[in-house]
């Protein structure tokens, strides 16, 4: 991994895009955002979603930046209907397991959404 950074602002009032990642690993020519609950609901989902178009607009206003973002949400309380509307769209999921973190293996089929 090349690098991290955690709460993330971003804005540009010049074409109106703002707001905030949890967390973004980056390594090579990817990078992931990540979306942060304690209770992840599906709302939080559809948010994150919205938020890695608009990341997606900053970067290439920005430094007209060529690396593919791939998006993920996270929590310690997550349910199966938030993990399936995550997956449909694109997303991976993360879970607290015990002491730990896992990523919910992905259905058969499943294409990370890239932006």
């Amino acid at each position: 991994m090349d690098y991290y950074t955690r709460n993330h602002f971003f804005s540009t009032k010049k074409l109106g895009v703002k707001g905030e990642i949890d967390l973004i690993l980056h390594d090579g020519d990817v990078s992931i955002l990540i979306e942060v609950k304690t209770t992840l609901e599906t709302a939080d989902v559809r948010k994150h979603l919205e938020k890695m178009a608009k990341y997606r607009i900053y970067a290439n206003a920005r430094w007209n930046d060529p690396t593919r973002f791939i998006g993920a949400v996270a929590g310690a309380v997550v349910t199966d209907e938030v993990k399936d509307v995550a997956h449909e769209n694109g997303l991976y999921v993360i879970v607290q397991s015990g002491e730990a973190v896992e990523i919910v293996p992905v259905p058969e089929g499943f294409k990370a959404k890239e932006w």
